[in-house]
């Protein structure tokens, strides 16, 4: 018999609480699973449990709309004419949303100033947020805006009023981090002064449907003035029941607002969060190949309709590498899946492509959103990935009233594909006696010439079954498998495939 052991509960090393008698202290919940049949079944749970009993009911069914954010398009060179822009462009592409990202707000024209003055600039916005909201919605779309309100600027209205709210250590050297201090949410006041920013920032804009939460540096020198020195450390508790506290706040007056959290990308994933928000930014590296192991091992406990995922230009801003367009879409249909671009300045041939992920992705984002998870190939042990998504329909109140949809994507990211062989993909989950049918709705574009080797690009599609429809048992697709070809480097797949009865099954 083996032993296990875990720890649960606070990090001791910065934590103490100093109980008064009479006073009680409410410890964090912890959450646990059991499988005995490995980690792809502990993350099929955690995600039925994030999906089913912790994300904000009003937002479990609801799928978040097919956004544009702002950041990559612009960064801090936004401007009432250019969102409008930015707005036209979006809508005749398919797109649901437009966010205003960083640089909105007064003197913001870089990372050095203005957090904590949530005024919109009125030169960027003559008519105030208000006013490029209605235009936004005047195209068809919904608008969100992004702010990081735990954060301060030295160079800022409010800390120039208020420099006592930070957190700092009395007679040290204050750091920054960013350019940007932590704002003390263990003070009232400050939570107060805060909070009315945010509702106001909303009722003036009569618009908002989203918003970005962001939260771009680590607490560090966590100090409360307003505490006793015996009481330091509560500072990191204190803060963090603060910060559920605002977001419960701006649940119960703003229930309708979908918010996604973000710190540098996926350091705000936590399942406290995900009670008052439905979904968080996976990693500002949007990188499709980067995002293979990124996403792969956010899935282990949370589930793709929580993983905020973009698809964004190329070379990509972080990596400066070229990724085709059907890879990027893909990896971000395993996700929230939006957009990070300047839709006025995508080809002709892109935009079609666009429209095209766009309309396929609303067919199956249900199956990935709500289906089971499976994880076939993984990035971290070959230069393959594949994720396979089953949901059956007899348990969900889907127009299907029996039978199963599945979706897979399969991802390359190695060199050595062309002349080493690749395996078969054996899928899981399905039914072994159940028919499907299998079809490719985004299939290749390239060929491969077997003369000389050479890939070139093809107008007839290609199909990696070899057919448009192909049917299949399920135990042949969990044994036997799918051969997969790869062509380039970043080459990918994506097959859907749905359970159908034997008659309907035509071989000719």
């Amino acid at each position: 018999m083996g032993r296990l052991r875990f720890n649960m509960g606070l990090n001791p090393e910065t934590f103490r609480w100093n109980l008064q008698p009479g006073k009680s202290f409410h410890s964090p919940e912890c959450l646990m699973v059991y499988s005995k049949a490995g980690l792809g079944e502990m993350s099929r749970k955690f995600h039925c449990i994030v999906r089913n009993r912790i994300v904000p009911e009003r937002f479990r069914d609801e799928p978040c709309p097919i956004l544009l954010n702002s950041w990559e398009a612009s960064y801090f060179d936004v401007t009432h004419s250019k969102i409008v822009s930015l707005s036209g462009a979006a809508a005749k592409l398919g797109i649901e949303m437009i966010v205003l990202d960083d640089g909105w707000f007064a003197n913001r024209n870089d990372a050095t100033s203005s957090l904590g003055d949530w005024k919109p600039d009125r030169k960027k916005f003559p008519f105030g947020i208000r006013g490029v909201a209605h235009q936004v919605e005047g195209e068809g779309l919904k608008f969100g805006i992004w702010i990081e309100p735990e954060m301060v600027s030295i160079d800022s209205e409010l800390y120039r009023a208020h420099p006592e709210w930070c957190l700092h250590v009395p007679g040290r050297e204050i750091h920054l981090g960013r350019n940007q201090l932590v704002l003390d949410l263990t003070r009232k006041e400050v939570v107060d002064g805060i909070y009315s920013l945010i509702k106001e920032l909303i009722e003036s804009s009569k618009s908002v449907s989203y918003i970005k939460w962001d939260m771009n540096r680590h607490l560090t020198e966590v100090y409360s003035t307003a505490l006793q020195p015996e009481e330091q450390g509560e500072v990191e508790h204190r803060y963090v029941m603060a910060l559920y506290g605002m977001h419960r706040r701006l649940s119960k007056d703003f229930p309708d607002i979908r918010i996604e959290g973000c710190s540098g990308g996926g350091g705000r994933f936590d399942l406290g969060m995900l009670y008052f928000i439905p979904q968080i930014w996976c990693s500002d590296n949007t990188d499709a190949m980067a995002r293979l192991r990124i996403q792969h091992g956010t899935s282990l406990l949370y589930p793709a309709q929580c993983v905020g995922s973009h698809y964004s230009v190329v070379p990509n801003h972080v990596t400066q590498l070229w990724t085709r367009s059907r890879t990027r879409a893909f990896v971000a249909m395993c996700g929230t899946f939006g957009y990070e671009l300047d839709p006025t300045l995508v080809s002709e041939k892109e935009s079609s492509q666009i429209m095209q992920h766009i309309q396929v992705f609303k067919s199956i984002r249900n199956i990935i959103h709500k289906g089971n998870l499976y994880r076939l190939w993984s990035p971290f042990n070959t230069g393959f990935c594949s994720w396979l998504y089953v949901r059956d329909h007899s348990s969900s109140n889907s127009m299907h009233s029996t039978g199963q949809e599945a979706v897979v994507f399969i991802f390359n990211n190695t060199d050595n594909f062309w002349s080493s062989l690749v395996p078969r993909l054996r899928l899981r989950g399905l039914k072994p006696d159940a028919k499907y049918k299998i079809l490719e709705p985004i299939p290749n574009t390239l060929n491969r010439i077997p003369a000389n080797l050479q890939v070139v690009r093809t107008i007839k599609p290609m199909f990696l079954m070899g057919e448009k429809v192909v049917f299949m048992h399920g135990s042949t697709l969990m044994n036997a498998g799918i051969p997969v070809h790869f062509l380039t480097r970043d080459d990918c797949f994506m097959l859907h495939l749905v359970e159908v009865p034997e008659q309907e099954i035509d071989l000719n």
